[in-house]
C-alpha cells in the first residue's frame, strides 16, 4: 500500500503535477530494516535498431538523497532552465550496453547506501496523520515539518544516449525522477523507454516524475 507524503513533496507535486492531494504529516516510528543499496533498471523496448548491429547505448547518471522538505525549499532547481542539483551525491557513474541482443537491453544500476544513508532511512517516519483545515494548528504545522526534515527522497538525474544503427543517429533522452522512500521501501526503481520509428520517445518511471 502506498503511504502518503508530507507537505513538502505533496505542494512540490501539485507545483509539477498540477494537483493537490490530501495534506499529512508522519510520525516517527521506532528504527528498522532498510535495503543497503538502491536498484534502478532501466528498458529499451521498443527502438528500430533493437537486435541490428551496431545499436548500443549508455546511461551518465546522478543518485541523489535529500529531504521532504528540501524539495520545497529547493524547488528553483527542478526548473527546465536549472543545472543546479538537489540533495547529497550518493553515486555518479555511467553504463553502456550493446543493443545487438536482448540482453544488452537493459541497464541495471546498483547504488550502495553509506552508513549515515542507511541512518538517514532507518529514521523515515513510519506513520502519518492527516492534516486538515481543522486540525492545521501551528503544532500540527511544527510536526510536519520535523517529519519533513526525517522523510527521505531520491533524486535520479540521468542523460541516456542511443544509437539507433537503423535510424542511423544517436538519440539523447534526459531523464529526471523523484522516488520518495515512504512510497518505495525497497528502493528499486523502473525506466522504461520506447523510440518510434520516426525518433520521437516516450519514458515511463516508477510513480511520479520531474520533467
Amino acid at each position: 500500500m502506498k503511504k502518503p507524503l508530507g507537505i513538502g513533496m505533496v505542494v512540490l507535486m501539485f507545483v509539477v503535477l498540477g494537483s493537490l492531494p490530501r495534506m499529512v504529516v508522519a510520525d516517527p516510528g521506532p528504527p528498522r530494516d532498510v535495503p543497503r543499496s538502491a536498484i534502478v533498471e532501466i528498458f529499451l523496448l521498443k527502438a528500430p535498431g533493437l537486435n541490428v548491429i551496431g545499436s548500443k547505448w549508455e546511461v551518465a547518471y546522478e543518485f541523489r538523497i535529500t529531504n521532504e522538505a528540501a524539495l520545497w525549499t529547493e524547488r528553483e532547481k527542478f526548473k527546465g532552465t536549472s543545472n543546479e542539483r538537489v540533495g547529497d551525491l550518493l553515486k555518479q557513474a555511467t553504463a553502456k550496453n550493446s543493443l545487438e541482443s536482448i540482453r544488452g537491453q537493459k541497464l541495471l544500476l546498483e547504488i550502495p547506501f553509506t552508513a549515515e544513508t542507511l541512518e538517514r532511512l532507518r529514521n523515515q517516519p513510519t506513520s502519518r496523520i492527516t492534516l486538515t483545515t481543522a486540525t492545521m494548528t501551528p503544532e500540527n504545522v511544527k510536526l510536519s515539518h520535523e517529519q519533513e526534515l526525517k522523510a527521505q527522497a531520491f533524486l535520479f538525474y540521468s542523460v541516456i544516449s542511443v544509437y539507433d544503427a537503423k535510424l542511423k543517429k544517436t538519440l539523447t533522452i534526459p531523464v529526471t525522477r523523484i522516488w520518495d522512500f515512504a512510497n518505495f521501501a525497497e528502493a528499486r526503481f523502473e525506466v522504461k523507454i520506447e523510440i518510434n520509428d520516426d525518433g520521437s520517445f516516450n519514458v515511463k518511471s516508477s510513480r511520479w516524475s520531474l520533467k
